[in-house]
Protein backbone atom coordinates (compact mmCIF):
# COMPACT_ATOMS: atom_id res chain seq x y z
CA UNK A 1 0.00 0.00 0.00
CA UNK A 2 1.11 3.46 -1.58
CA UNK A 3 1.06 6.70 0.62
CA UNK A 4 -0.36 9.98 -0.89
CA UNK A 5 2.97 12.54 -0.78
CA UNK A 6 0.69 15.18 -0.29
CA UNK A 7 -3.18 14.20 0.07
CA UNK A 8 -4.08 18.20 -0.05
CA UNK A 9 -2.64 18.33 -3.72
CA UNK A 10 -4.45 15.70 -4.46
CA UNK A 11 -7.38 16.54 -3.22
CA UNK A 12 -7.13 19.97 -4.60
CA UNK A 13 -5.98 18.44 -8.32
CA UNK A 14 -8.93 16.00 -8.51
CA UNK A 15 -11.18 18.77 -7.47
CA UNK A 16 -10.22 21.24 -10.13
CA UNK A 17 -10.60 18.40 -12.93
CA UNK A 18 -13.70 17.76 -11.88
CA UNK A 19 -15.18 21.16 -11.87
CA UNK A 20 -13.12 22.66 -15.07
CA UNK A 21 -14.83 18.45 -16.94
CA UNK A 22 -18.05 19.57 -15.36
CA UNK A 23 -18.51 23.59 -16.20
CA UNK A 24 -17.13 22.48 -20.07
CA UNK A 25 -20.50 20.20 -20.33
CA UNK A 26 -22.29 23.34 -18.97
CA UNK A 27 -23.09 21.88 -15.98
CA UNK A 28 -25.51 24.07 -13.84
CA UNK A 29 -23.88 22.68 -10.43
CA UNK A 30 -20.52 23.36 -11.72
CA UNK A 31 -21.38 26.87 -12.62
CA UNK A 32 -22.98 27.51 -9.30
CA UNK A 33 -19.96 26.09 -7.50
CA UNK A 34 -17.40 28.25 -9.31
CA UNK A 35 -19.17 30.63 -8.02
CA UNK A 36 -19.54 29.75 -4.32
CA UNK A 37 -15.41 29.27 -4.64
CA UNK A 38 -14.92 32.58 -6.32
CA UNK A 39 -16.66 34.20 -3.67
CA UNK A 40 -14.75 32.31 -0.73
CA UNK A 41 -11.58 33.48 -1.80
CA UNK A 42 -9.89 34.59 1.60
CA UNK A 43 -8.64 38.42 2.25
CA UNK A 44 -8.01 37.91 5.86
CA UNK A 45 -6.26 35.50 7.94
CA UNK A 46 -9.41 33.15 8.28
CA UNK A 47 -11.69 31.48 5.56
CA UNK A 48 -15.81 31.87 5.67
CA UNK A 49 -17.76 28.89 7.37
CA UNK A 50 -19.21 28.01 4.03
CA UNK A 51 -16.11 26.89 2.89
CA UNK A 52 -16.25 23.85 5.44
CA UNK A 53 -18.80 22.90 3.58
CA UNK A 54 -17.94 23.59 -0.38
CA UNK A 55 -14.21 22.68 0.78
CA UNK A 56 -13.81 19.06 2.36
CA UNK A 57 -10.15 18.45 3.48
CA UNK A 58 -8.77 14.10 2.96
CA UNK A 59 -9.17 12.69 5.93
CA UNK A 60 -5.59 12.23 6.79
CA UNK A 61 -5.63 16.10 7.30
CA UNK A 62 -8.68 15.98 9.64
CA UNK A 63 -8.30 16.11 13.82
CA UNK A 64 -9.82 14.20 16.14
CA UNK A 65 -10.25 17.32 18.61
CA UNK A 66 -13.91 19.12 18.41
CA UNK A 67 -12.04 21.92 17.05
CA UNK A 68 -9.82 21.97 14.27
CA UNK A 69 -6.13 22.47 15.06
CA UNK A 70 -3.69 24.93 13.62
CA UNK A 71 -2.48 22.40 10.87
CA UNK A 72 -6.35 21.91 9.76
CA UNK A 73 -7.03 25.30 9.80
CA UNK A 74 -3.89 26.31 7.28
CA UNK A 75 -4.95 23.27 5.32
CA UNK A 76 -8.37 24.31 5.20
CA UNK A 77 -7.00 27.91 4.77
CA UNK A 78 -4.69 26.62 1.70
CA UNK A 79 -7.30 24.50 -0.12
CA UNK A 80 -10.03 27.29 0.05
CA UNK A 81 -7.44 29.33 -1.74
CA UNK A 82 -6.23 27.54 -4.42
CA UNK A 83 -9.51 26.12 -5.61
CA UNK A 84 -11.44 29.95 -5.24
CA UNK A 85 -7.96 31.29 -7.56
CA UNK A 86 -8.89 28.23 -9.66
CA UNK A 87 -12.87 29.44 -9.67
CA UNK A 88 -11.49 33.19 -11.19
CA UNK A 89 -9.09 31.34 -13.56
CA UNK A 90 -11.88 29.22 -15.23
CA UNK A 91 -14.81 32.14 -15.15
CA UNK A 92 -16.22 32.50 -18.20
CA UNK A 93 -13.69 29.83 -19.95
CA UNK A 94 -15.12 26.62 -21.24
CA UNK A 95 -12.42 25.76 -24.01
CA UNK A 96 -9.81 25.22 -21.83
CA UNK A 97 -9.42 23.83 -18.33
CA UNK A 98 -7.43 26.46 -15.98
CA UNK A 99 -5.64 23.69 -13.97
CA UNK A 100 -2.54 21.60 -15.43
CA UNK A 101 -0.74 18.72 -13.44
CA UNK A 102 3.02 18.84 -13.58
CA UNK A 103 6.36 20.99 -12.89
CA UNK A 104 5.74 22.60 -16.24
CA UNK A 105 2.65 24.59 -14.89
CA UNK A 106 4.16 25.12 -11.02
CA UNK A 107 2.84 28.71 -10.36
CA UNK A 108 6.46 29.73 -10.83
CA UNK A 109 6.58 28.03 -14.17
CA UNK A 110 3.12 29.81 -15.58
CA UNK A 111 4.39 33.01 -14.49
CA UNK A 112 7.27 32.75 -16.56
CA UNK A 113 5.40 31.97 -19.53
CA UNK A 114 3.34 35.37 -18.44
CA UNK A 115 6.30 36.76 -18.53
CA UNK A 116 7.24 36.36 -21.90
CA UNK A 117 3.75 36.82 -23.34
CA UNK A 118 3.16 39.62 -21.50
CA UNK A 119 6.31 41.96 -20.49
CA UNK A 120 5.50 44.96 -18.70
CA UNK A 121 4.87 44.81 -15.09
CA UNK A 122 5.43 41.44 -14.52
CA UNK A 123 8.86 41.03 -12.50
CA UNK A 124 7.35 43.81 -9.99
CA UNK A 125 4.45 41.53 -9.21
CA UNK A 126 6.10 38.43 -8.53
CA UNK A 127 8.58 40.36 -6.61
CA UNK A 128 5.51 41.86 -4.79
CA UNK A 129 4.34 37.76 -4.24
CA UNK A 130 7.33 36.48 -3.29
CA UNK A 131 7.91 38.82 -0.66
CA UNK A 132 4.99 37.48 0.89
CA UNK A 133 5.38 35.41 4.35
CA UNK A 134 1.94 34.38 5.04
CA UNK A 135 -1.05 33.14 3.35
CA UNK A 136 -3.23 35.73 3.61
CA UNK A 137 -0.55 38.30 1.86
CA UNK A 138 0.26 35.68 -0.64
CA UNK A 139 -3.70 35.27 -1.89
CA UNK A 140 -4.16 39.16 -1.86
CA UNK A 141 -1.07 38.91 -4.70
CA UNK A 142 -2.10 36.11 -6.73
CA UNK A 143 -5.62 36.79 -7.34
CA UNK A 144 -4.28 39.83 -9.47
CA UNK A 145 -1.91 37.54 -11.16
CA UNK A 146 -4.67 35.01 -12.05
CA UNK A 147 -6.20 37.50 -13.35
CA UNK A 148 -3.44 38.03 -15.55
CA UNK A 149 -3.04 34.48 -16.80
CA UNK A 150 -6.67 33.92 -17.33
CA UNK A 151 -6.25 36.73 -20.50
CA UNK A 152 -3.63 34.92 -21.44
CA UNK A 153 -5.22 31.28 -21.23
CA UNK A 154 -1.97 29.92 -19.03
CA UNK A 155 -3.09 27.33 -16.82
CA UNK A 156 -1.56 26.60 -13.28
CA UNK A 157 -1.04 23.32 -11.53
CA UNK A 158 -3.16 24.28 -8.73
CA UNK A 159 -2.68 21.08 -6.41
CA UNK A 160 0.54 21.95 -6.31
CA UNK A 161 -0.31 25.66 -5.25
CA UNK A 162 -2.50 24.80 -2.36
CA UNK A 163 0.67 22.92 -1.24
CA UNK A 164 3.06 25.50 -1.29
CA UNK A 165 -0.40 27.99 0.09
CA UNK A 166 0.09 25.00 3.33
CA UNK A 167 3.56 25.42 3.52
CA UNK A 168 3.83 28.87 4.36
CA UNK A 169 2.83 28.22 7.61
CA UNK A 170 5.15 25.46 8.26
CA UNK A 171 8.47 26.20 10.31
CA UNK A 172 11.01 26.92 7.40
CA UNK A 173 8.34 26.88 4.55
CA UNK A 174 7.78 30.70 3.12
CA UNK A 175 11.40 30.82 2.49
CA UNK A 176 11.56 27.61 1.42
CA UNK A 177 8.17 28.57 -1.30
CA UNK A 178 9.60 32.20 -1.99
CA UNK A 179 12.69 30.78 -3.15
CA UNK A 180 10.94 27.75 -5.42
CA UNK A 181 8.64 30.40 -6.98
CA UNK A 182 11.47 33.09 -8.38
CA UNK A 183 13.70 29.91 -9.35
CA UNK A 184 10.94 28.57 -11.20
CA UNK A 185 10.00 31.84 -12.47
CA UNK A 186 13.67 32.55 -13.28
CA UNK A 187 14.55 29.42 -14.71
CA UNK A 188 14.80 29.78 -18.93
CA UNK A 189 11.84 28.18 -20.58
CA UNK A 190 11.92 25.25 -22.47
CA UNK A 191 9.83 24.99 -26.17
CA UNK A 192 7.85 22.57 -25.11
CA UNK A 193 6.55 24.69 -22.09
CA UNK A 194 5.90 27.88 -24.42
CA UNK A 195 3.45 25.89 -26.51
CA UNK A 196 -0.21 24.98 -25.22
CA UNK A 197 -0.20 21.10 -24.13
CA UNK A 198 -3.57 18.76 -23.64
CA UNK A 199 -5.03 19.47 -20.24
CA UNK A 200 -5.25 16.60 -17.57
CA UNK A 201 -7.85 13.55 -18.22
CA UNK A 202 -10.78 13.47 -16.18
CA UNK A 203 -10.28 11.67 -13.01
CA UNK A 204 -10.89 7.97 -13.22
CA UNK A 205 -12.53 7.76 -9.74
CA UNK A 206 -15.42 9.28 -8.18
CA UNK A 207 -13.95 12.43 -8.50
CA UNK A 208 -14.83 12.52 -12.43
CA UNK A 209 -18.48 13.21 -10.77
CA UNK A 210 -19.68 16.19 -11.51
CA UNK A 211 -18.69 18.79 -8.94
CA UNK A 212 -18.20 16.60 -5.77
CA UNK A 213 -15.19 16.40 -3.44
CA UNK A 214 -13.06 12.74 -4.10
CA UNK A 215 -12.41 12.37 -0.39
Amino acid sequence: MTTDPNPLATMVSRRAIALARAYQRDEPSATADLARLRRLVPDTDEVAPEAWELVQLPDAMIGEAPDPNVYERAAQYAATAALGLFALHQQSGRDHAMHKSGWENHLGRSLALLRLRRESGIDAKVRALVRADRQVSAVRHLRSLVGLLRSEQIPVDYGDLAASLHQLTRRGGPQAVRIRWMRDYRRPLKNDETVETPTDPPPTDAASTATGDPS
